[in-house]
């Protein structure tokens, strides 16, 4: 069973603090722990990670050195790709991410494609442009999912104090759940802000069928990556208004995978 503790929250300092002791997520006590906020614009949250939320981060311009080469077999990555290696040698990674749409082929970014930053553009002294494999594939959803074989979080900590629920990720259409999400399964917690998104209202390509077809979500189970239905996630929460948000979000998690 994976949990997912869900806060009812406008404060993101209290409400992570409240997620953390709900949760208790082993693994980061005494390791040294990689922060990967989501920062691909300097736009306020729901755009980008809260400040507030971090208490340190770590990725500047990598070396050659510093990248890590992963093989392009049994993934759609046609030469594969390069994986920040300090990620990768930490004892721990926090992925703390936003709750927005993607206008562009992504549909969505939580966790799984806020795991894409991690990812190099190009390499010092190889002018091969991974992200240009990316966004111009027909499997860019598919290939988001794939980078996450690279490593696995301890903690996943989602923003959705305030959330994209139309355009994204840079700018769109706001709407305020007041809500913070934190879990060590990386597929529940994005599975459980997709039907946040949806209950707050959000778009077509998003509303239609079952959250799990959604091909992010689908290559993730594909891979193992984490659970794979609804009846494996528990959604654990502090009080009355959490609990009453939490019944809403498990009628959505509860749609079967089309057959």
């Amino acid at each position: 069973m994976s949990r997912v503790v869900l806060i009812r929250t406008d404060d993101r300092a209290a409400g992570t603090h409240q997620a953390l002791d709900l949760l208790q997520p082993p693994g980061l006590e005494g390791n040294s722990v990689f922060l990967k906020p989501n920062s691909n614009t300097a736009d306020p949250a729901p755009a980008a990670t809260d400040p507030i939320l971090l208490e340190a981060l770590v990725l500047d311009e990598l070396e050659r050195d510093e990248w890590r080469h992963v093989a392009a077999e049994g993934t759609h990555w046609p030469r594969g790709y390069a994986f920040a290696r300090p990620a990768l040698d930490a004892g721990a990674v926090v992925n703390t991410c936003c709750l927005k749409t993607h206008r562009f082929g992504g549909q969505f970014t939580l966790s799984l494609k806020n795991t894409v930053g991690l990812v190099a553009k190009t390499v010092p002294v190889d002018s091969h442009n991974y992200m240009a494999d990316l966004h111009s594939s027909p499997h860019q959803r598919r290939m988001i999912a794939e980078v996450n074989q690279a490593c696995t979080p301890a903690l996943v900590l989602l923003d959705a104090v305030e959330a994209f629920v139309d355009g994204g990720p840079d700018r769109g259409t706001i709407a305020r759940p007041n809500v913070i999400l934190a879990g060590t399964d990386r597929v529940a917690v994005d599975v459980v802000g997709i039907a946040l998104l949806r209950l707050m209202g959000t778009t077509a390509a998003l509303s239609r069928g079952s959250i799990w077809d959604l091909e992010q979500i689908q290559r993730a189970v594909e891979l193992n990556l984490g659970v794979d239905s609804a009846e494996r996630i528990d959604i654990v929460t502090a009080d009355m208004p959490g609990q009453t948000m939490a019944d809403q979000l498990r009628r959505l998690l509860d749609k079967a995978p089309q057959a």
